[in-house]
């Protein structure tokens, strides 16, 4: 077939397409008119058509999309709920989440062949079938699906960036892309800052800033990564103008704003990340990081108090209480005789609740290895240890045996970044942060096809 078929039997499909979508959508809102279903039902309906034709004629339109749109309603789509039934309703994030399952399964169906050439499928493919078949016995079977469903848009936005990013030119453009979604929840942030509004904590006199996300941590671990992939860009793209006029300014203010969320375990892992950087391959940083770090800790009594926390626990420490917490649910896992499966993903709060009730505060793990052992037990923990092991081995081994200068820039960062990640989740639930997931799945699915596969100039 010639260029001219090609082209018209591509206008002919996604016409066909569009028409199939838009009479459906059609059909459904007389339906809701008739039946009487809420607007929303309506709204949701012509949000996955609008997304299943995106998602089949212009991948990379939906995949900038989404990202736009996640960072900027985090807070919102967490806190806005939708009734189903009379005890059963959903937050807007999860409305959007199955929204991402259904287009996604078709995608991933539709594209099946493809997945041979993925790279980092095994330790994907290991975890979320053993997560999956957690729901055999799981405590909340609701609980775990909703798990699984998050798992699979990740898992499906990682195959989605893997298949669409297909040059450098167009990888640049996804890093901007996530740079973009980043100003509002900064903005936001630094608004709360100067008004007093935020997260409120008996450890600050004042409150904590979250952006538009759903927590400071969130808002802070969010920002460690967009920090880090500003280094990527940068080391990618020295001589271009985003690289020379806008990253001086926006690396500085985005460490500040990073700073002012007062979240430790952010500020850890931007520092083990710039460390890997400069130990590895650039020496020039280490003696500013070292500096800077120095520099921070004098200046700020704030800096002062969260750092002595850590050496010496106040009663009302946020890490004697993770201490306390840890140790409850684990002695009440083995209590239970569920060392060896777990209770089920996603059930870590259920079985805390269980244990202490709800009048001690949150019932978050804040650790993702003593959550893998509460939910999956013994077996569970070395799923999520194998997991993390491969990841790093595989951005290591690829780090080590790249001749090309971007190459090993690329894989010295993702392992870095992953690393520091995995740090991070000893004190912090950072396998459930979907804003930083999505970054970091979407980045590594673009940079495997861009820079592990094939290179287009």
């Amino acid at each position: 077939m010639n260029c001219q078929g090609k082209n018209f039997e591509l206008i002919k499909n996604k016409t066909i397409l569009w028409l199939f979508l838009g009479a459906t959508a059609s059909l459904i809102i007389i339906l809701s008119v008739i039946l009487g279903w809420p607007l929303y039902y309506c709204l949701g309906f012509i949000l996955i058509s609008l997304l299943t034709y995106f998602t089949f004629t212009s991948p990379k339109i939906t995949l900038f999309s989404l990202i736009m749109i996640r960072m900027v309603l985090d807070y919102p789509s967490e806190n806005l709920y939708f009734n189903l039934t009379k005890t059963l309703s959903i937050s807007f994030s999860q409305a959007i989440g199955m929204a991402i399952f259904l287009v996604g399964l078709a995608y991933i169906i539709k594209n099946f062949s493809s997945l041979k050439k993925l790279p980092l499928k095994i330790p994907l493919g290991v975890y979320l079938i053993f997560s999956a078949l957690t729901a055999i016995y799981s405590i909340d079977t609701f609980s775990t699906f909703k798990e699984l469903l998050r798992l699979f848009d990740l898992a499906f936005l990682f195959f989605l960036s893997f298949s669409t990013v297909k040059s450098k030119a167009e990888f640049n453009s996804l890093l901007k892309i996530i740079f973009l979604s980043s100003l509002i929840p900064v903005l936001a942030g630094i608004y709360q800052y100067i008004f007093h509004i935020g997260y409120t904590d008996s450890a600050f006199a004042a409150p904590r800033i979250f952006g538009t996300l759903s927590h400071p941590n969130s808002l802070s671990l969010f920002l460690f990564a967009v920090i880090a992939l500003l280094f990527l860009y940068y080391f990618l793209n020295k001589k271009d103008n985003f690289s020379r006029y806008a990253i001086p300014f926006l690396i500085p203010a985005y460490l500040i704003v990073l700073a002012i969320t007062y979240t430790r375990i952010a500020w850890i892992a931007i520092f083990i990340f710039l460390f890997i950087l400069g130990a590895v391959k650039f020496k020039k940083l280490l003696i500013p990081l070292i500096m800077l770090t120095m520099a921070a800790y004098l200046l700020f009594p704030t800096i002062q108090d969260r750092v002595a926390d850590i050496v010496s626990p106040s009663p009302d420490s946020s890490l004697l209480w993770r201490k306390i917490l840890w140790k409850d649910v684990v002695t009440e896992t083995f209590s239970n005789h569920k060392q060896l499966f777990g209770y089920g993903v996603n059930t870590f709060k259920i079985a805390a609740e269980n244990k202490r009730g709800i009048k001690f505060g949150s019932l978050a793990a804040h650790n993702d290895f003593i959550r893998a052992f509460v939910e999956g037990g013994y077996v569970g923990l070395l799923v999520f240890v194998f997991y993390i092991g491969y990841i790093l081995t595989y951005f290591l081994f690829k780090y080590r045996h790249s001749q090309e200068s971007d190459k090993k820039i690329v894989f010295l960062t993702l392992f870095a970044l992953f690393f520091a990640m995995s740090v991070s989740g000893l004190s912090d639930n950072v396998i459930r942060n979907t804003p930083l997931q999505w970054i970091f799945w979407i980045t590594a699915g673009a940079s495997l096809r861009v820079f592990a596969i094939s290179v287009k100039k």
